[in-house]
C-alpha cells in the first residue's frame, strides 16, 4: 500500500541500515514541527548571540556623574580625559575608566601638640617658653586637571597622604 502523500512514480525510500527507524521524507514533516524545531535551534543560538551583544554593550558604556571627571585608560596610558557629565563609550575589555572627584576635597589632620619656644629679642617671650599648644589643621583642594593629577598622584588617597605631610610640617 502506497503512502497517500507520496507521488505514485516516486522511488521507494531506502531501508535504513543498522535497524534504525526510517527518517521521515521531506514531504512527510509536519510544517508546525519543522517551525518549532527551527525556532528551538535558532532561538537558542539567537538567545546566546543576543546575550553576548548585551554584555558587550554593557561593558562598552560608562556614565560620568556631574560631580566627577574621568580618564579613559588604554593599557594604562591615558586616551582621553572626560570632564562633562553624560554617557560615553569605550572599547570593552581594553579601556578602563578612572573617576576623579570634581568637588572641593577636604583634608583633615590629626591634632598636634606643639611646644612654643622663645625667639631671641622677643618681648614677653619668657612667659610663653615651654607652653603647649594643640594645633588642629585642615586643608581643602580641588582637582582641576585630571590628567596631571593622575600622572602625579594616581589617586585621591595617595594625594591626601602627600598633602598630609605638607600640612603637618607647616
Amino acid at each position: 500500500m502506497e503512502h497517500p502523500a507520496r507521488a505514485p512514480n516516486a522511488p521507494p525510500r531506502p531501508v535504513p541500515a543498522l535497524g534504525l527507524p526510517p527518517s521521515p521524507a521531506a514531504d512527510e514533516i509536519d510544517p508546525a514541527q519543522a517551525l518549532l524545531r527551527n525556532a528551538l535551534i535558532f532561538g537558542g543560538v539567537g538567545l546566546i548571540v543576543l546575550a553576548a551583544i548585551g554584555i558587550i554593550a554593557y561593558l562598552s558604556v560608562f556614565i560620568v556623574d556631574q560631580t566627577q571627571q574621568a580618564l579613559v585608560l588604554r593599557f594604562g596610558q591615558v586616551v582621553r580625559p572626560v570632564s562633562l557629565p553624560g554617557l560615553y563609550y569605550k572599547v570593552p575589555l581594553i579601556d578602563n575608566v578612572v573617576s576623579i572627584d570634581k568637588r572641593i576635597l577636604d583634608l583633615d589632620s590629626q591634632p598636634l601638640e606643639v611646644i612654643v619656644r622663645a625667639e631671641a629679642g622677643a618681648e614677653g617671650s619668657a612667659q610663653q617658653v615651654g607652653q603647649r599648644l594643640v594645633v588642629d589643621a585642615f586643608g581643602r583642594y580641588k582637582i582641576t586637571n585630571p590628567l596631571l593629577f593622575y600622572q602625579g598622584a594616581g589617586s585621591v588617597p595617595v594625594a591626601d597622604q602627600r598633602l598630609q605631610v605638607i600640612l603637618n610640617s607647616a
